[in-house]
């Protein structure tokens, strides 16, 4: 069987971490074959960057010898190559870390305490799932499943997918995608580059290119056109031409590269930089932005003539907030593919997730709020314990009620004898019982326990308070029903885990 072959470039200033690698791709060769180089310094890592075409990066974190961290060797690398597949690797693996890589542009972070074969594992599947964002059909892979794309995004995309054959089979030539940060844009980008398969389908985030790089990178150059360059270069609309090419993050555009643009749709013309003769080309485009055109255009920041252009079709995405039918269904979902899956949503945690707005991040925030329970998964199933407190902080008519103490009691020591009094608060003319009472004494021993060791396992907590794991969770769920305690504030206090 003919393999395609990938090249990649490695860069750790560890030797034993660049020969664990490279034995893992060169031995677990399934689908694709290898080809690696592996460099420790930074000053050989530019050196190879620009000697070849690479199909993946991989960059260590830390680098010791180098004034130059890991992070921002992927942001310039990002900027300058925006098609090639960039990992991270580490052997710390704290959330703040993998968020950074994540924001900087990497499109997977992989821990070197990773066996060979998952490591080989992550590698290919980060490639082909780079290769399936940018509409490039990678080997061996199907075409995308139109009933899968549909349960990504719910009804609403269910009903934008019988509109995308008419499209793309119409004279219109430029489709304009509307919706807040997390709608959905880039999933639709993808389905309609489902329906236009094989032609080219090149997507483009004009929001991850300099300014400087812009016009480059979307129209090409000639040789000699500027310092370095030395040969010349198709641009993105010129390798997209007999097909599509999405522009997420139209905004971010030049006015120089507006105008360029606006004769691409005009006269199906490019002019490479350097260059003063034009190419033909047959390309149409599809744009997306987090933030309305039109207020940009009142401005003067963005072209009218090329908005009226780029909105020949529009599709109009609807925030979360507005269709919350179909998050069982995005949870679902979600559950079904997350890494480690399928995981499971209680009732209860269900009922939490649909009555949140997702104001930060629709379905996106939502997804990642999922991934971020599975942290503290009890056999596969998600409760509400396992929400993260920032997803309270969305929307604070959705977190439990009761944050106050209907009953407070107060310990003293008065010689050498403990008293107990109990002061109300709240509804004064609301009865209390010793179980009341022995409810709000238990969420004190909480709160001290919180202030003294800080979050705890279940295991730990009830080993401190000298009582069995299953009394103890009988207990939390009670004063969870009965809604004296958040779920989030008790989520700040214990944690629990598989092995609890």
């Amino acid at each position: 069987m003919n393999q395609q072959k990938l090249r990649v470039l490695h860069l750790d200033d560890e030797i034993e971490e660049l020969k664990k690698l490279r034995l893992a791709l060169l031995a677990e060769e399934l689908e694709f074959s290898f080809i690696v180089e592996s460099v420790t310094r930074v000053e050989n890592y530019f050196s190879s960057l620009n000697s070849a075409q690479w199909d993946i990066i991989i960059l260590d974190i830390k680098l010791s010898e180098s004034l130059m961290g890991g992070i921002s060797l992927l942001a310039e690398t990002r900027s300058r190559f925006p098609h090639i597949t960039i990992l991270m690797c580490s052997s710390l693996e704290d959330a703040g870390t993998i968020k950074d890589c994540f924001l900087s542009g990497a499109d997977d972070f992989i821990s070197k305490q990773s066996e060979r074969a998952e490591l080989c594992l992550r590698v290919t599947n980060a490639y082909k799932l780079d290769q399936l964002k940018r509409g490039k059909k990678p080997h061996n892979a199907d075409k995308i499943s139109t009933h899968e794309v549909h349960n990504v995004a719910g009804q609403t995309l269910e009903r934008i997918a019988a509109r995308v054959p008419q499209l793309v089979h119409s004279a219109i030539t430029s489709i304009h995608i509307i919706g807040e940060s997390g709608t959905g844009k880039e999933v639709v980008a993808d389905l309609i580059a489902s329906f236009v398969s094989p032609c080219p389908f090149i997507k483009v985030n004009c929001g991850g290119i300099s300014a400087s790089l812009m016009e480059s990178e979307l129209f090409g150059y000639a040789k000699g056109a500027f310092t370095g360059a030395t040969s010349e270069k198709k641009g993105y609309i010129e390798e997209a031409s007999g097909g599509w090419l999405f522009l997420d993050e139209i905004s971010c555009l030049s006015t120089a590269a507006q105008t360029a643009l606006l004769r691409v749709l005009e006269n199906q013309e490019v002019v490479r930089l350097g260059e003063v003769k034009p190419r033909k080309v047959n390309v149409r485009i599809v744009s997306a932005c987090n933030e309305p055109i039109g207020t940009l255009v009142q401005s003067g920041k963005f072209r009218q003539d090329l908005w009226q252009r780029l909105r020949e079709a529009e599709i109009q995405l609807s925030p979360l907030r507005e269709r919350p039918g179909e998050i069982p269904a995005l949870v679902d979902f979600f559950c079904k593919f997350m890494t480690g899956g399928p995981y499971k949503v209680t009732h209860e945690a269900l009922e939490v997730l649909s009555n949140i707005s997702w104001k930060s991040g629709n379905v996106r925030e939502l997804r990642n709020c999922l991934r971020a329970m599975t942290e503290f998964h009890v056999n596969k199933i998600l409760t509400p314990l396992s929400i993260p407190d920032r997803v309270w902080e969305l929307d604070e008519v959705s977190a439990p009620l009761g944050k106050e103490s209907i009953i407070v009691p107060q310990v003293e020591n008065t010689g050498g004898s403990f008293v107990i009094s109990v002061r109300r608060t709240g509804n004064e003319e609301k009865p209390y019982s010793l179980d009341d009472i022995g409810d709000q004494i238990f969420l004190e021993c909480l709160k001290l326990i919180g202030q003294r060791f800080g979050r705890v396992s279940l295991r730990m907590l009830a080993r401190i308070l000298d009582t069995s794991r299953s009394t103890l969770s009988r207990k939390l769920k009670h004063v969870i029903d009965v809604k004296l305690i958040s779920i989030s504030e008790l989520g700040s206090i214990v944690s629990i885990s598989e092995t609890d």
